[in-house]
């Protein structure tokens, strides 16, 4: 690749190519004489000219690589995690997948669920273990938080629970009604290397804030808004609004962290004191002068989303299709994140290939009736997508 220093342009050549230039310049200078050499390897001029242009090829080479070190787009591995700590930021663990479980406990009385209690799920070696432990009841149902043992994104549809691994009195069952929330792997060379060249890397931003949340242990998700305006409020789509030079936190998962990280990254106060009570969590820090400091945040729920499918009914269907496309759209719910809308475009990008039936199009919406179904279905900023196998229709077109 060129560049241009001081009006001229230079770009690094071969060893054949710096040769070539040097025999041009001594034929320039034997032309009076009517003399002109070729490069042939009986030549022994040419021979030396194709042994200096070797070496100034490895100068050239070492120069592009120093003038690469330079660019984001260009440098080396090595030298993107070396800029990383200039850069304020560092490459993203990886986040475990969590997922909602329902024990059921026989007529025979209570039963008590441990704290790790090993769910097991159908097709998968990963194992999701119970957050905190608690009595269920006789003859009755209760949901439990799980959390993945295994990093990275496990995902686990609608109903692939199939059991535990101990054996606890009076079991009755457990199943899952919603898909896992997936994690993410760590983030790769290439990955933290796109941040940098969209500029996401600043700490003290709150993309930064956004970036230290994500790498909490327990956070699979989080979105952070700031309102730049010095009087005006925000419309984030949902109540409240968000007041003047103040932040917004939405996550999945929990952390005891949230408000020391915070205390890291970010000044302005964070939207919750004295708005809709109830609806809010709160951690607090305490600065170097002693004063204690309130973090609000809200805890993203489940925000359903409907989806109609539509197959050919020219083409082959495999035994089945109806189910196992539902499930491949039920799963697509982990790969929205909070606050973001669901689209025709997503769910088509996913499932178009599906080899149990030939897909001709898809709809969504927030209600559950045909005539609310279209391109693209909002999800609130406090809210993630949920997409159960149920909420799935399959429509054979005529």
């Amino acid at each position: 690749m060129s560049y241009t220093v001081l009006g001229s342009t230079w770009t690094p050549k071969t060893a054949l190519e710096h040769a070539q230039n040097m025999l041009d310049a001594i034929n320039v200078s034997l032309a009076p004489l009517n003399i002109t050499l070729v490069p042939a390897l009986s030549n022994v001029i040419w021979l030396i000219c194709l042994g200096v242009g070797a070496i100034a090829s490895v100068f050239d080479q070492t120069l592009a690589v120093a003038k690469d070190s330079f660019d984001i787009s260009l440098c080396d591995d090595d030298q993107i995690l070396n800029l990383l700590p200039i850069a304020g930021t560092s490459l993203l663990p990886g986040t475990y997948s969590s997922l909602v479980v329902q024990f059921t406990a026989t007529s025979g009385g209570s039963l008590v669920v441990p704290t790790g209690t090993h769910v097991k799920i159908a097709n998968q070696t990963a194992l999701f273990l119970v957050s905190t432990g608690a009595t269920v009841p006789a003859s009755t149902t209760v949901s439990f938080d799980t959390v993945c043992d295994t990093l990275g994104p496990i995902n686990v549809a609608a109903s692939q629970v199939t059991g535990i691994n101990e054996t606890l009195t009076n079991f009755g069952s457990v199943a899952n009604s919603a898909a896992a929330i997936a994690g993410s792997d760590q983030e790769t060379v290439g990955e933290v290397r796109a941040r940098l060249l969209l500029g996401e890397t600043t700490l003290t931003t709150v993309n930064g804030f956004r970036t230290a949340l994500l790498a909490l242990p327990g956070i699979t998700d989080a979105t952070v808004w700031f309102n730049y305006s010095p009087d005006t409020n925000l419309d984030l789509g949902v109540l409240p609004t968000l007041e003047p030079r103040t932040l917004y936190i939405t996550l999945i998962g929990s952390s005891t962290e949230i408000a020391e990280t915070y205390s890291r990254y970010m000044l302005a106060p964070t939207q919750g004191t004295g708005v809709d009570p109830g609806t809010w969590e709160s951690q607090n820090f305490t600065t170097l002068s002693g004063q204690a400091v309130d973090v609000f945040y809200t805890t993203a729920t489940a925000f359903d989303i409907y989806v109609n499918i539509y197959v050919s009914n020219t083409d082959t269907l495999v035994p089945g299709y109806g189910t196992q496309i539902k499930e491949m759209v039920a799963a697509l719910s982990s790969e929205v994140l909070v606050g973001k809308p669901v689209t025709q475009e997503f769910i088509l990008a996913h499932i178009t290939d599906t080899p149990y039936a030939v897909v001709t199009g898809a709809e969504v919406s927030i209600v559950s009736n045909e005539s609310g179904m279209g391109r693209i279905a909002v999800v609130p900023v406090n809210r993630y997508a949920r997409i159960l196998a149920a909420n799935v229709d399959v429509i054979l077109e005529t």
